[in-house]
């Protein structure tokens, strides 16, 4: 139901096949997926750029911005037996000596923005070593959580009432002073791209005098336009343009075009699983329901059946007259009652499963999909 077809082979030479994937040729390769932010933002040849995301994305200005960053491994070290490995996309020390990290996320999860917290307990609990915990105040480093995400995260069972907000910052606060703890040293800064996307196509992101998006605007343009684009833009700025030269695919060996194919597919096929479980998930559900209605109509009908039976009605008639059962079960019902002389309903119910052994609803279907 869910099959991408390949090319064959004698198509136009202005397609290109990736693994399962077939579409138009692009230029720019989309800069969201794991492989291509890091070899953008992860890579000591171009510390420039992180530096420049940071600086835009955390609103760092004046004696605030970050100079120099130094990349950190992406595992943070496990502490103690049987605790969870934890890989981040990006983690770096600037030369203010705070650390920041910066995860791509493209697609909603449930657990992602626990998970951010997680990130924050994690990095922050491996600070400190025995006989320290005087010195937290000077030990525990200024700590940023910068996440950019291509679909929205704050949605379903996190949203939040009139948002069009595709940047939030979140710091520990007071609640009623609403003010920041003093001192704090935790902080999370959420981008998400296709809320910037719609906001900037109705006008709603402000622009410079010059008419141009900032460099914050012009970081998120790049992150959602990129892959769409044939030429680079000539309203951005160099160090953008520069972000636009390496997404050039066509200047990539063989090994790097290959990786960014497995992270397609692999993302393609995940949404392909989520739609069938989804799709079999609603089927259930309405099989279900139809079952369980069914089983409320039966129940109905069980205290005629015991009336005409112990009247001794023919099998012939309860047949015609209980077209709902199955004849098994009418045959069952039968012998079931001849057998217990004043049997209630709900026994009868209980022996053909209508209800539980505790006399709640079943149904049929349940000892199936439950």
């Amino acid at each position: 139901m869910f099959k991408r077809q390949k090319l064959e082979s004698g198509e136009s030479s202005s397609s290109v096949t990736l693994g399962k994937v077939s579409e138009v040729a692009s230029v720019f390769a989309d800069p969201t997926y794991d492989v291509t932010f890091k070899m953008l933002f992860g890579n000591e040849e171009h510390i420039n750029l992180l530096i420049s995301i940071i600086n835009s994305f955390l609103n760092f200005k004046g004696e605030d911005q970050v100079k120099e960053a130094t990349l950190l491994s992406q595992e943070i070290p496990i502490t103690y037996a049987g605790q969870i490995k934890t890989i981040l996309d990006i983690r770096c020390i600037t030369n203010r000596n705070e650390e920041i990290i910066v995860e791509m996320q493209r697609q909603y999860k449930d657990y992602f923005l626990p998970r951010t917290q997680y990130y924050m307990a994690r990095t922050l609990s491996g600070k400190m070593f025995e006989g320290e915990s005087n010195k937290l105040h000077e030990r525990l480093p200024k700590t940023y959580i910068l996440v950019i995400s291509r679909e929205d995260l704050f949605t379903r069972r996190y949203s939040l009432d009139n948002d069009n907000l595709y940047e939030k910052t979140v710091v520990p606060i007071i609640k009623e002073l609403g003010v920041e703890v003093p001192g704090n040293v935790m902080n999370w800064k959420y981008y998400e791209i296709n809320k910037f996307s719609r906001l900037h196509q109705s006008g709603r992101v402000p622009l410079e005098k010059d008419g141009r998006l900032s460099i914050k605007g012009q970081w998120l343009n790049f992150l959602d336009k990129c892959s769409k684009l044939e030429v680079v833009p000539g309203d951005v700025d160099e160090i953008i343009k520069e972000a636009y030269e390496i997404m050039m695919m066509v200047n990539w060996d063989a090994a790097r075009k290959q990786a960014y194919e497995k992270a397609r597919e692999r993302e393609l096929d995940e949404r392909d699983e989520l739609a069938r479980e989804k799709a079999e998930s609603e089927a259930i559900g309405v099989t279900k329901g139809k079952a369980e209605g069914k089983a409320e109509e039966q129940l109905k009908l069980l205290p005629g059946i015991k009336l005409a039976i112990e009247s001794k009605l023919e099998h012939s008639m309860l047949k015609q007259f209980f077209s709902s059962f199955e004849e098994s079960t009418l045959y069952q019902i039968e012998a079931y009652i001849n057998e217990h002389q004043n049997c209630k309903i709900d026994q009868i119910a209980q022996e053909i499963g209508l209800i539980g052994d505790d006399g709640s609803h079943l149904g049929p279907m349940d000892a199936i999909y439950e």
